[in-house]
């Protein structure tokens, strides 16, 4: 089974480098639709999938109902945007420098406890995501499955589940990123809730 990572294209909040947060977050920006309707053909050709899967967001919705317009897309909670709570709800880049700080921390499987106010610890990120990696890795029978989620979520995904993965370049995955995902473990031995 190929599993294939693949953020979503672009919102408004993006666009100025702002965090998008809530459910069920902004829609895809012009900008972002364009993107991903540009990108349609090569993925429906180079990586046509047997099952997609998708964050709750509605730009991890669309991204999917551009790309793959014949596959129906199955909602997995547990790849939701990490929640910055109060840092993410700031118009100013503090929250944003301080939650990147946070999710390096995170990744390197340092503070997992720590929180920002009002938002989601490292470890709830775990649970919830050991729980969405056993979904994906129920799907017996299936050659190539697509998961279209966010940032961290692909950030938490290298760094915990993925060993004897390198650590990826600042700034990977970019909209419209995507990786192949190889055997997936969960080292970390939590256990979904």
């Amino acid at each position: 089974m190929t599993i294939v990572f693949v953020r979503h294209a672009a919102t408004d909040a993006n666009e100025v480098g702002r965090m998008a947060v809530g459910a069920p977050g902004p829609p895809l920006s012009a900008a972002g639709r364009s993107a991903a309707t540009a990108k349609r053909a090569y993925w429906r050709a180079q990586l046509p999938p047997h099952e997609v899967f998708v964050s709750p967001a509605a730009r991890a919705i669309q991204t999917a109902d551009i790309l793959f317009p014949e596959s129906e897309s199955t909602i997995v909670s547990g790849f939701a945007e990490v929640d910055p709570g109060d840092w993410g709800r700031d118009d100013c880049s503090e929250g944003t420098h301080q939650h990147a700080s946070l999710l390096r921390d995170w990744e390197a499987g340092r503070n997992l406890n720590a929180a920002p106010p009002n938002g989601e610890s490292g470890d709830a990120v775990l649970r919830r995501l050991s729980e969405a990696v056993a979904t994906l890795t129920a799907c017996e029978g299936k050659r190539r499955i697509i998961l279209i989620s966010h940032f961290a979520v692909a950030r938490m995904l290298l760094a915990h589940f993925l060993p004897d993965c390198e650590p990826p370049r600042r700034g990977f995955p970019a909209l419209l990123d995507a990786f192949r995902l190889g055997r997936l473990e969960n080292p970390t031995g939590l256990e979904p809730q």
